[in-house]
């Protein structure tokens, strides 16, 4: 359950995921009630459902846009990385798997990524 609205904000990335898996096997109406299940308002659940619907022609089959359930997986897998001792400007050598990155530093002669964000600079 969410507490407020404002507070709900945070877990609007897990609203997302919840109607995305509701909606692979549900229909629209289906998606805005999980939604509401969880505590979140009904123009909150009305998003999620519309997002996730996106592009379908019949929002009453089961089917969804899946975008953001790939973002959101993508996000975790970077937090994941970090929180057991991966550094951020690792991540910067090109479009890598999280998985590959051990065989890559491995590269003779591969120098640390040229472009890096300010904050990064520093370390």
């Amino acid at each position: 359950q969410t507490e407020s609205s404002e507070t709900s904000k945070k877990y609007w990335p897990a609203s997302s995921v919840i109607g995305i898996c509701k909606a692979m096997g549900g229909s629209f109406s289906a998606i805005y009630s999980e939604v509401m299940k969880y505590g979140f308002d009904a123009e909150r659940a009305w998003k999620v459902a519309l997002k996730a619907k996106r592009g379908l022609a019949d929002t009453g089959k089961p089917g969804a846009f899946t975008k953001d359930f790939v973002y959101f997986k993508g996000y975790r897998m970077i937090l994941n990385f970090l929180k057991h001792g991966g550094q951020l400007c690792d991540l910067y050598y090109g479009k890598i798997n999280l998985e590959d990155l051990p065989l890559i530093k491995k590269i003779t002669g591969l120098k640390k990524p040229f472009w890096l964000p300010k904050y990064l600079m520093e370390e």
